[in-house]
């Protein structure tokens, strides 16, 4: 058993998007990888896929998700389930406290990336 404090994660920002791994492989989860996002009000993550599903639970805020390019309004207590290999993207409303989701994918997922985001410092090549 793994118990991860919160004083324990460190954030990765990039772009007005701050990721925390909440439960990833380096932390001790197997099978399932748990990350927190928290998106800036106006801000929004790459279009990006991923080689399988992805469930997003957004906590807090509103916004919205491009899937394949179909735009649908979310906001808190909304549950998103993103096909594997579908292009997709979150943004934050402009107004208001941005936008809080947590992310569930199987750990060891692949993250597909514009190139421009890529060499980052931010977490986005492979969901460990």
């Amino acid at each position: 058993m793994a118990v991860i404090r919160g004083s324990e994660y460190k954030e990765f920002e990039l772009m007005g998007n701050h990721m925390l791994g909440l439960a990833t492989r380096g932390r001790g989860a197997q099978e399932v990888a748990v990350w927190r996002g928290r998106t800036d009000p106006g801000a929004a993550t790459p279009p990006h896929n991923h080689d399988h599903e992805e469930v997003l639970v957004i906590l807090s805020g509103s916004g919205k998700v491009k899937i394949q390019g179909d735009q649908v309004l979310v906001s808190s207590g909304d549950v998103v389930i993103v096909p594997p290999r579908t292009h997709h993207e979150l943004a934050a409303d402009e107004q208001g406290e941005g936008l809080d989701a947590i992310a569930v994918l199987p750990a060891g997922t692949k993250n597909n990336i514009p190139s421009e985001w890529r060499g980052t410092r931010a977490p986005m090549g492979r969901v460990t």
